[in-house]
Order: C-alpha cells, then sequence, then structure tokens
C-alpha cells in the first residue's frame, strides 16, 4: 500500500479484506445514483455540497474497494480513504486523479463546515462541487477500468429506477 497505507493500516483506519466484485459494482452504482441526486435542480447550495460530496466519496470508496480496501471505523476516515485512493494515483502516475482527490479533499472542508457549523455552502461552491463531481466520476471510471472493467460495465439486468416526483412518495423502508 502506497502512501501512509501502512500506518492507516496499524491503527486500523484501513482494513484488508476480500470485497465481492458485486459488492464493489454495488458502490459503484451508488455513487452514479447520486451523482443524478445532486443533480437536481432546485437544491440549495448547501444540499448540492453534500450529495456531490456523497458521490464522490462512493466514487473514491469504490477504487479502494477494488484494490481489497476497506474504510475502518475511524474518526478521520474520510481523509484516509481521500489520502489512500490518491496515493495510489500517484503511485501509478496519474497525477490528474491526485490532482482530483487533493481538489476532493478541499471539498471535505467545504463539506465539514456546511455541515457542523454556522456557515453556508456558496453557489460558487455548489458550482465547483458538481464540476469536480464530473471529473472525479471519469477519474474514477478510468482507474477501475484498469483494475477490473467488469466493475464498470453495465450489468445484463441492471435497472436504474426513475427519480420520484412529488406525486411518487418515497416508501418507508422495511415496512
Amino acid at each position: 500500500m502506497p502512501g501512509r497505507g501502512a500506518e492507516y493500516l496499524a491503527d486500523g483506519a484501513l482494513k484488508k479484506e476480500a470485497i465481492s466484485l458485486g459488492e464493489v459494482r454495488a458502490i459503484w452504482q451508488k455513487a452514479n445514483t447520486s451523482v443524478l441526486d445532486a443533480s437536481l435542480s432546485g437544491l440549495t447550495p448547501d444540499g448540492v455540497v453534500s450529495l456531490a460530496y456523497t458521490a464522490q466519496m462512493q466514487a473514491a470508496m469504490t477504487v479502494l474497494w477494488a484494490r481489497g480496501y476497506r474504510g475502518g471505523a475511524d474518526p478521520k476516515h474520510h481523509y484516509c480513504l481521500i489520502d489512500s485512493v490518491r496515493a495510489f494515483a500517484k503511485a501509478e502516475h496519474r497525477m490528474d486523479f491526485a490532482e482530483v482527490l487533493n481538489r476532493l479533499d478541499r471539498l471535505r472542508q467545504v463539506r465539514k463546515h456546511s455541515l457542523y457549523d454556522a456557515q453556508l455552502a456558496t453557489p460558487a461552491e455548489a458550482t465547483a462541487a458538481r464540476t469536480l463531481m464530473g471529473e472525479m466520476l471519469t477519474a474514477a471510471a478510468e482507474t477501475l477500468q484498469a483494475i477490473n472493467a467488469a466493475i464498470v460495465a453495465p450489468a445484463a439486468s441492471a435497472h436504474t429506477p426513475p427519480p420520484l416526483s412529488a406525486e411518487q412518495p418515497r416508501k418507508p423502508r422495511g415496512r
């Protein structure tokens, strides 16, 4: 594991484990669904930042899971995830992807302030988060294609449900 990976493994921030192709594909699909959520019109800048960040973190998780690593229950798990994927990108001379991850780390700070402080995200930050989201998903897809093309290949039975409309209330889970 490049970068500080050994340190993250030692302190439990990362775990090495066998992760099935099905799980990896599922988190990739979840990232793509989150892109749709973050792209909805009418969201506040805080909503856009939060949803775009979620999509990007899910894409980063997909890259890490595809390599057999999963984040631990560490308070700094978002930083460790970004830093670990960035270390792999640098080791593979994917400096374009490493720069996208640098910008995702800065978005992490915007999202943190938006979520935990009285500070609101600005429209410019929301626009930047959406732009970065597209770049992150593209870079992640290229990396995943190189790791295992089956991760990003559409499933024969894949079905993405249409977004819910105002006339279509969300059904509670497990009821």
